[in-house]
C-alpha cells in the first residue's frame, strides 16, 4: 500500500497483536491498515485464518498462537497458562521486527509480555 498524503516523516515499525476471533481481529486490523496506508511499517500477529486480509492491507503477517481462552476438559490450559506459552513463539517475533510500538488486544497479552522481554522501552 503506498502511503498517503498525510505519510509521516519518520516511519515507525508497530507490533499488533489480536486473538484470532473477528470481534478481536477485525479492530486490530482496521488499526493496521490505516497505520500502514499512513507509511509505518506493521506486523500483525493472530490467527492464521486472517493472513490474506493482513497482507491484502499492506501489512507483514505473524502467526499468533492458537489456544482456546477457555479451559475445557479436553484441553485444561488455563488463560494465563496460554499466555505464558504464547510469549515464547511472540518473543522471537517482536525480536525479529525491533517494533518502536506494541498494541495488544485485551486477550492477547504475549505482545506486551515479549516487549518487555526484550527490554524494549515502554
Amino acid at each position: 500500500m503506498t502511503p498517503g498524503p498525510g505519510a509521516p516523516a519518520t516511519q515507525l515499525r508497530i507490533f499488533l497483536g489480536a486473538f484470532g476471533d473477528p470481534g478481536h481481529a477485525f479492530p486490530m486490523l482496521a488499526l493496521g491498515e490505516r497505520l500502514a496506508a499512513r507509511g509505518h511499517r506493521v506486523t500483525f500477529e493472530t490467527w492464521e485464518r486472517w493472513r490474506p486480509h493482513v497482507e491484502a492491507a499492506g501489512m507483514t503477517f505473524a502467526a499468533a498462537p492458537e489456544y482456546p481462552v477457555f479451559p475445557t476438559r479436553e484441553r485444561p490450559l488455563l488463560p494465563y497458562e496460554a499466555v505464558v506459552l504464547a510469549t515464547a513463539q511472540t518473543r522471537r517475533s517482536v525480536s525479529e521486527q525491533r517494533p518502536q510500538v506494541v498494541v495488544n488486544g485485551i486477550l492477547t497479552l504475549a505482545p506486551a509480555l515479549s516487549w518487555r522481554a526484550c527490554r524494549r522501552p515502554r
